[in-house]
């Protein structure tokens, strides 16, 4: 959230109306969830944004 704060109020990305995200859990979740939630806030225009998680393979 601090890395987000820190971009300021005048920051967007207006290109941006559809994402498509696939992540591996569980390593490093807390910059994920942080990343995730600057492209919601920052993507005035975003329309669709799909989630999708990838389990590790041993």
């Amino acid at each position: 959230m601090l890395y987000s704060m820190q971009m300021g109020l005048r920051f967007h990305i207006c290109c941006l109306e559809e994402l498509l995200i696939t992540m591996r859990l569980p390593f490093n979740v807390e910059y994920k969830l942080i990343a995730l939630e600057s492209l919601v806030m920052y993507g005035v225009k975003m329309l669709l944004m799909v989630t999708k998680s990838s389990q590790l393979k041993n």
